[in-house]
């Protein structure tokens, strides 16, 4: 690897939560982007952005994922090349049907959660992390739009 390689390597990774959540025991932890990103993470390269998780795959690979890299873990912020597949476009599709992905992974007892954390003054981002959620889902639920486990 080049210099210039492992020099934006670290600056990617300086940008990644090693400690996010495990969502399947067998994968381990998530590693979440914590950089821009809207629900997918995103990183701006030459004037145009990039979703993170396929930053990754070309930092590890020297390649951009064709033409997609699925999540195994179902976290759209995980950057964690060892959660990621390539796949198709359908194949997403029907990958996010199977496991109910057209919904959110909150539970009803996970909004309570929320909402508590929100009083207690946890940052909106903070628990987005920490329910690997994006952070527009807290708001909902911050705001009062959401309080049911489709958020």
């Amino acid at each position: 690897m080049n210099r210039l390689a492992g020099s934006a390597k670290r600056r990617f990774y300086q940008k990644v939560n090693f400690d996010g959540p495990i969502v399947r025991t067998e994968l381990g932890h998530c590693w979440l982007w914590t950089g821009c990103g809207t629900p997918y993470g995103r990183v701006r390269i030459d004037n145009d952005f990039q979703l993170a998780h396929r930053v990754a795959w070309f930092l590890e690979y020297g390649v951009y994922p064709t033409p997609c890299a699925l999540h195994k873990c179902d976290t759209p912020l995980c950057v964690r090349v060892e959660h990621l597949f390539e796949g198709t476009k359908g194949e997403n599709n029907t990958d996010r049907s199977e496991k109910w992905r057209s919904f959110s992974k909150l539970t009803s007892a996970d909004v309570d959660s929320i909402v508590k954390a929100l009083s207690s003054g946890d940052s909106q981002r903070e628990i987005a992390q920490r329910y690997a959620v994006h952070q527009s889902a807290i708001s909902h639920i911050k705001t009062g739009e959401r309080r049911t486990s489709c958020v």
